[in-house]
């Protein structure tokens, strides 16, 4: 059992996200929105609006039910090799030094949701581990677990022809931690005290405030958006007396941009946004996230910058199946271009789609995905 155990730890430790502490961290996230440098606001309008911005939901007039969407993304193969090699006894600590300053990710997330005019409701599970190996000489674990089982709901209206207003509400149960495996705990793995930090677990409750001023321009739209993620800060408590509860998630202000070109079956979205307004401790340059989508028959191409670093995407919509793939840098350290993690993610979603008087629409305006939606992909290019 005790090997056993072991074995359960470091593979959850392999299955992770690599992170320094400087690290910003964002559970949800879309993979259309990475491939377009993660500046979404402004462009979402399908279920994603969830977690992005809950004002797109005033620009949906269809009914979708998004059955799954199985996320996946990973970087540093070479290293998560190495972190196989923990769960011998004899390469434990030689495996050690040779992840030191390593990098290793691999997360995996999915839900299922409805979607209606104005409304949405969703089901969610979404993993977030971390792993950092500290001094070669002695070693130590900066570690961070956490794993949210959630569920949601989110509307939005419009209050003027072109301003939107949306809210999102959201009951997380979230089990995990953060913490420091010193050398001593490394050398014995003593699943118990490990455990004992893994499992702590505490229920919380946010609220997101979305808000959009989209006005029409004819063959184009231009949107501006702000958002107000994790209003007043999540913070969980405890679901055992006297236990320390998960950490909490700080408060995000964002402020984003939009231009929306829709010119038969081409469109073309250039986008532009600043995240963590009200922290002043993060350096502008990974506030600061741009992109770019063109939509062609069947294919979205995306590219843009995500905290200083280069991303790429591309979305093929085949009904009411959708595949979307993306590669985006993450910055690890204070300042872009310090320490860089390359990461690769791809997206499966399973959706059905009715317009406003239930007529099957195939696949509907996109999952979480995201190939379809205010300008996305859709089939052969059909358009709301």
């Amino acid at each position: 059992m005790r090997y056993f155990r072991k074995f359960i730890f470091l593979t959850t430790i392999l299955f992770s996200n690599f992170s320094l502490a400087q690290e910003l961290h964002q559970l949800n996230t879309s993979v259309r929105a990475l491939g377009m440098g993660n500046a979404y606001v402004a462009v979402v309008n399908n279920i994603d609006s969830m977690f992005y911005n809950p004002a797109g939901f005033a620009q949906n007039s269809e009914f979708n039910w998004t059955i799954l969407d199985p996320k996946i993304g990973i970087s540093g193969l070479e290293a998560a090799s190495k972190v196989a090699d923990l769960q011998t006894d004899g390469g434990f600590a030689s495996a050690l030094r040779e992840l030191y300053g390593e990098k290793v990710a691999v997360g995996a997330s999915a839900k299922t949701a409805i979607t209606t005019p104005w409304f949405a409701a969703a089901f969610y599970d979404s993993l977030d581990t971390s792993l950092v190996v500290n001094n070669p000489a002695v070693p130590e674990i900066d570690a961070n677990i956490i794993n949210d089982l959630g569920m949601a709901f989110g509307f939005g209206f419009s209050i003027l022809p072109a301003v939107q207003l949306g809210m999102a509400f959201k009951r997380i149960t979230r089990t995990g931690s953060r913490f420091t495996l010193g050398s001593s705990l490394i050398g014995s793995l003593d699943p118990e005290a490990i455990q004992d930090e893994i499992l702590r677990e505490g229920v919380g409750y946010s609220s997101d405030l979305g808000f959009n001023i989209a006005p029409d321009l004819g063959i184009a739209e231009a949107v501006v958006s702000f958002v107000w993620r994790d209003m007043g800060v999540t913070s969980f408590r405890s679901t055992s007396d006297g236990a320390e509860p998960p950490p909490s998630d700080q408060d995000n202000m964002i402020l984003g941009f939009a231009f929306i070109l829709d010119v038969g079956l081409v469109h073309v979205i250039p986008t532009f946004e600043v995240q963590h307004l009200n922290r002043s401790e993060v350096q502008i340059g990974k506030k600061v996230n741009m992109g770019l989508e063109i939509g062609l028959p069947l294919v979205d191409l995306r590219a843009g910058f995500h905290q200083g670093y280069y991303t790429l995407g591309v979305g093929l919509n085949l009904g009411i199946i959708k595949f979307d793939a993306a590669t985006y840098g993450v910055e690890l350290g204070a300042y872009p271009g310090q320490i860089e993690d390359r990461r690769y993610v791809v997206q499966f979603t399973l959706e059905l789609g009715f317009d406003a008087n239930l007529n099957f629409l195939g696949g509907g305006s996109g999952g979480s995905g995201g190939s379809g939606g205010r300008g996305g992909s859709r089939g052969v290019k059909q358009r709301r």
